[in-house]
């Protein structure tokens, strides 16, 4: 198959989560069609690849066999839903982490889509029962969550919703195995998912021995908190927001509580 025969993934917001997995799709020879409300959105983020991939470029760390300019031929704007879901064998969801939000995305794409495409979430923390139940297209629905900077770290994890059909797991695990990222399947759902739980136990026991004097916080952290308000206690879901999921900035209220939930419920495993 050539590079140019591969498929097309249709990636819905074209924020930063959007703008990486379009990276990472051309750099494996997939042409990737750029959706989003405000079409001069697109336009910015379609330059913004092109001044990155120029950037990894020089520094010796592009992605794939494809030059920068063949590349940046696969990627496409598009202000037509309708038109972007036409053809799609993936379509991968990035749109803020609004409950709400999403189901409504989720909604109108199940209205466009076929019986073959595979219809992906980018969240980070909503449950696959909460995004897809009630969807026509249900057994075709997956979360495949990224780990940012996505380009440096190709951990995926892939969550099905409990109607998922198995083939979608598997072919949602080789297309992102295909694309360059590390899949890892969850054969169920689960609150805060894998890499979320064992990232906040890494943290939560991290204070535990800072606070027990077994050992310091990195200056850095400490020269943080002496400016504002350090944890009151080693539970995680005392810390600030920032330290709760370090590798994502936090911005809407609703995922901070999100999280403070999952936390609560990984301390209360014996």
């Amino acid at each position: 198959m050539s590079w140019c025969e591969k498929g097309n993934i249709l990636i819905v917001g074209s924020g930063i989560v959007g703008r990486s997995w379009a990276m990472v799709a051309v750099s494996a020879g997939y042409r990737v069609v750029l959706y989003d409300t405000v079409h001069q959105q697109v336009t910015n983020t379609i330059q913004i690849i092109r001044q990155q991939l120029n950037e990894l470029e020089g520094s010796g760390n592009l992605r794939g066999t494809l030059k920068v300019e063949e590349q940046m031929l696969l990627i496409s704007a598009c202000s037509d839903l309708a038109q972007g879901v036409e053809g799609a064998i993936l379509i991968q969801e990035c749109v803020p982490e609004n409950l709400e939000l999403k189901r409504k995305v989720f909604q109108e794409l199940d209205d466009l889509m076929n019986d073959d495409v595979i219809l992906s979430s980018s969240t980070s923390c909503l449950l696959p029962s909460k995004l897809f139940s009630g969807l026509k297209h249900v057994k075709q629905c997956i979360v495949s969550h990224p780990v940012n900077p996505t380009y440096y770290i190709p951990l995926v994890e892939l969550v099905p919703h409990p109607e998922t059909n198995p083939a979608v797991l598997e072919r949602t695990y080789k297309l992102m195995k295909d694309i360059g990222q590390t899949p890892v399947k969850l054969m169920k759902e689960i609150d805060g998912f894998v890499l979320n739980r064992i990232q906040y136990a890494i943290i939560g026991e991290s204070w535990r021995l800072v606070k027990a004097g077994i050992t310091q916080a990195p200056l850095t952290v400490r020269e943080r908190e002496a400016k504002e308000s350090p944890p009151k206690s080693s539970n995680v879901q005392d810390l600030p927001p920032e330290h709760l999921q370090p590798h994502r900035v936090q911005s809407q209220d609703h995922k901070i509580k999100e999280q403070k939930q999952v936390t609560r419920l990984i301390e209360s495993v014996p």
